[in-house]
């Protein structure tokens, strides 16, 4: 059956992507955790016409701005490129290069004008690459430039180096927010504290 994703589900799709699943997983896992929609005719006509909007990737006020730098952030592009013994590229990833390969994972067309590479990439490699979305609205896109004869297993060595990386960076955040969190109640609690001593006096 089809599902429309309501949110990112790891190896199945992103948000809002149309799906097929069996359905003993939607009766058993994404229904009972509200992650997915029957995609009905109606609904998929809605989305196409989205879709069609957005591959344009032109965005026309801020919030679809943020909506489409959201996206971008989200994007990991994997670029096989011919490379000598040092890494260095024998040719080099042009802007171009990787509006092509934001249009092959993303079904969008990004203006290559849009992507604001100092020069072009020369080197294997992960690169963020900036992307000028929209007036003061800024987007990066996590780029892997990988020799062109890498294995299967080399491949998934970097998927998961990825994924641990943003695990990671996810970890970081939430102990940075905890930690304030820490902070901000023993600050109340202090103060609380000193607002009963000078009650009491």
């Amino acid at each position: 059956m089809q599902v429309i994703l309501k949110e990112d589900v790891d190896h199945l799709g992103f948000a809002l992507d149309v799906v097929q699943v069996k359905r003993g997983y939607w009766r058993n896992y994404l229904r009972p955790r509200g992650l997915a929609e029957t995609a009905t005719a109606s609904r998929i006509s809605e989305l196409t016409a989205s879709m069609e909007r957005r591959r344009a990737a032109e965005a026309r006020n801020e919030d679809e701005a943020h909506e489409l730098a959201h996206l971008l952030n989200r994007t990991l592009l994997t670029i096989p490129a011919h490379a000598g013994p040092q890494g260095k590229l024998f040719g080099s990833v042009t802007a171009a290069d990787i509006a092509r390969a934001v249009e092959s994972v993303r079904k969008m067309r990004l203006d290559p004008r849009k992507i604001e590479l100092a020069e072009p990439i020369k080197a294997l490699g992960t690169f963020m690459v900036p992307v000028n979305v929209f007036a003061g609205v800024k987007a990066e896109i996590k780029t892997m430039i990988i020799e062109a004869q890498a294995s299967e297993e080399e491949l998934a060595r970097m998927a998961a180096d990825a994924e641990r990386a943003e695990a990671e960076a996810v970890a970081a955040v939430e102990a940075q927010e905890a930690a304030a969190e820490a902070a901000a109640q023993a600050a109340a609690a202090a103060t609380e504290a000193q607002a009963d001593e000078a009650a009491d006096q």
